[in-house]
This record gives structure tokens, C-alpha cells and sequence, in this order.
């Protein structure tokens, strides 16, 4: 996945000096910079494993590692539907 990302990113004309792909805990990471996009997709918030203090640092983190006005770009999974329907599914 991440190498197709890689890919993608330099058939589109972004060099390594515009995006960083990195593999690593999504609640505790280190780039040395800051960022004004920061994106996690593929409903990442539903891979945590502890409910309250993995988002807690995962957030945190993220606000760390962006610029003042920089934005987070998060796909998440949020149903509509009360919990009892959904632990039946």
C-alpha cells in the first residue's frame, strides 16, 4: 500500500520533498517537522485498540505535527444506527 502511494505520488509530479510515506504507530510518531496536511485514510480510527487514549494520542500528535493553519484529513466510519443494531451485525 505504501509503496503504491510512493508511486502514485511520483506519477502525479510530487517529489519526496512534498509528501512523506511512512510505516509507524499512528499514536506515537516523529518527523522533525511540521506539516499543513496531514492525512489518515482508510477509516483509520477503527484499527485503535484502546477507545479512549490511543485517539487522545493520536490527536494530539497530529496537532503537534501541523503548522497553525494546517488541516487533518481523516476518513472515518460514524453509523447511524443504535448500538444494540450494530453489535447484531
Amino acid at each position: 500500500m505504501l509503496e503504491r502511494c510512493r508511486a502514485n505520488s511520483r506519477q502525479a509530479g510530487l517529489g519526496r520533498e512534498r509528501i512523506v510515506v511512512q510505516h509507524g504507530d499512528i499514536t506515537d510518531f516523529e518527523f522533525g517537522t511540521q506539516f499543513d496536511v496531514v492525512i489518515a485514510p482508510y477509516r483509520v480510527l477503527q484499527n485503535l485498540d484502546e477507545v479512549d487514549a490511543q485517539p487522545d494520542g493520536l490527536f494530539g500528535y497530529i496537532r503537534a505535527r501541523l503548522i497553525k493553519s494546517g488541516r487533518c484529513i481523516l476518513n472515518v466510519f460514524n453509523p447511524n444506527r443504535p448500538r444494540d443494531v450494530l453489535l447484531k451485525t
